[in-house]
């Protein structure tokens, strides 16, 4: 559905479908933000435990 919008000149794009997809894209860019900040947590704790497991092993 999206590569058909893409191809369209806006004119031919009704005010309801272009303010959906607004929304839709905020909503879905906001998920990918958060999505994106929990891995980046995730990742620090990992390299966390990856690190106390490395001292450990040194000692």
């Amino acid at each position: 559905m999206f590569s058909i919008i893409q191809i369209l000149p806006e004119k031919f794009i009704p005010n309801f479908l272009m303010n959906w997809l607004e929304k839709y894209l905020d909503k879905r860019i906001n998920q990918l933000k958060e999505e994106s900040i929990k891995m980046t947590w995730k990742n620090m704790y990992l390299q966390d435990a990856a690190n106390e497991i490395s001292k450990k092993q040194q000692s």
